[in-house]
């Protein structure tokens, strides 16, 4: 008896062994994909941060400049208004 469950295991194993590999190699691949998906993600998050950053940023310069102009040209309204 003992004989006769070591070759059904046997036989069990061999029908097994290669879908079970097959399956791991395939589960291993899916989650290096992943990984790698979530590492091109992680980068083009990291890039749109940069791009908002730097909007942020030109709109601040934008600003400062119209107020620059305003303040100007109530300057030069006001040497108009004194001659």
């Amino acid at each position: 008896m003992p004989q006769a469950d070591s070759a059904a295991a046997g036989e069990i194993l061999r029908k097994t062994h290669l879908p079970l590999r097959q399956w791991f190699q395939k589960a291993k691949a899916s989650l290096e994909f992943e990984q790698g998906q979530r590492q091109s993600l992680g980068s083009v998050i990291r890039s749109l941060m940069k791009v908002l950053e730097a909007q942020r940023v030109a709109w601040h310069e934008q600003r400062d400049l119209e107020n620059k102009a305003a303040v100007a040209e109530d300057q030069i309204a006001s040497v108009e208004l004194d001659f």
